[in-house]
């Protein structure tokens, strides 16, 4: 890979449903890049506020998660020394243009970010960033609710995320929804 670029990119991660939205929000309102507008995620019935989630990024998450045959709700087992890859060589590329082209400072939100940061981290330097947590049973009836899942399935969902993010960011920020 290329040289890092000297950045500072801060991640918002934590488990879908957890406030990760909400807490990107106000750190937008409080000043922090985000990006520009035109390149986040669209509101949808389920966030009608906003998701701030810049597109590009959540588009390399996706394409990470997907070539080890996975989904954001449906992550796929990460091999060990899964970021080098060879099935992921065209997205760390993608990953090595995106970061010449954003802002020196961002804050990126995405919860896909908690399994795939050690790829990020060859990227871009390392951040500590911020964790959202919140109840992981009120997170299971959330991901019922929006999209019907067994609260079993959510459940394991929020400690696959949590646990990544805690592995992949032990000295987060950490913050209550």
């Amino acid at each position: 890979l290329e040289a890092r670029p000297e950045r500072t990119v801060i991640p918002v991660l934590g488990m879908h449903r957890s406030g990760t939205s909400a807490h990107a929000g106000a750190l937008h309102k409080l000043g922090a890049d985000l990006g520009p507008e035109s390149s986040w995620i669209t509101p949808a019935a389920d966030n009608p506020i906003g998701f701030f989630e810049f597109e590009p990024v959540v588009e390399v998450d996706r394409a990470v998660l997907a070539a080890f045959g996975g989904t954001w709700s449906s992550p796929p087992p990460l091999p060990p020394g899964w970021a080098d890859d060879e099935r992921i060589a065209d997205v760390r590329e993608r990953m090595v243009r995106l970061a010449a082209e954003i802002p020196d400072r961002l804050v990126v939100k995405d919860p896909r970010l908690s399994l795939v940061m050690p790829l990020w981290d060859q990227v871009l330097p390392p951040k500590p960033g911020v964790l959202c947590l919140r109840h992981p049973a009120a997170v299971a009836r959330s991901l019922a609710n929006r999209n019907g899942f067994t609260i079993d399935a959510g459940l394991l969902l929020w400690f696959r995320y949590t646990s990544a993010a805690l592995i992949n960011r032990p000295d987060a920020l950490l913050v209550e929804y």
